[in-house]
């Protein structure tokens, strides 16, 4: 399938080279950005979506406590944070399969690092974003400023 134009960060999908797209199946995406040239720019992430109208379903919201955005906010240089992100379903009536944890990164790993976990690390004085993500594409957004460490 190819889209030759998009503004929009939302993309819906019936059909695949003339397939149809079954009801309540997961299928895994990959997004590739092209030039004029198709040579490759840039690819998403693996999504895992699953289509409506069977038992199964996606998240529809990733959750962080107040409480460690507001750190998040004031940490100091070579400290750790735990951020404990939680995924929220769209309906409690269907379930997710789970085909892969929530995910974390960060906008620059010069100011603070993210492991799996979800271990956020501050490395040096600046500011920056780390995205808790699920399967579906779904996120949150947490900003992580650095302070530097005052020595008298």
């Amino acid at each position: 399938m190819k889209i030759t134009v998009s503004d929009s960060n939302k993309l819906t999908v019936s059909m695949i080279n003339d397939l149809k797209l079954k009801k309540g199946t997961y299928y895994k995406f990959i997004m590739v950005a092209l030039d004029r040239n198709d040579k490759v720019v840039s690819t998403s992430k693996v999504i895992h979506v699953a289509t409506k109208g069977g038992k199964v379903g996606n998240h529809k919201k990733v959750t962080v406590k107040k409480t460690v955005i507001r750190k998040a906010k004031k940490l100091k240089k070579g400290k750790k944070l735990k951020l404990k992100a939680k995924a929220v379903r769209q309906s409690k009536k269907l379930k997710v399969r789970k085909h892969r944890a929530i995910m974390y990164e960060s906008t620059n790993i010069n100011v603070a690092t993210a492991s799996k976990k979800g271990v956020v690390k501050a490395k040096s004085k600046g500011t920056c974003y780390i995205y808790a993500y699920v399967q579906n594409g779904v996120f949150r957004k947490i900003k992580v400023t650095v302070k530097q460490i005052m020595i008298e």
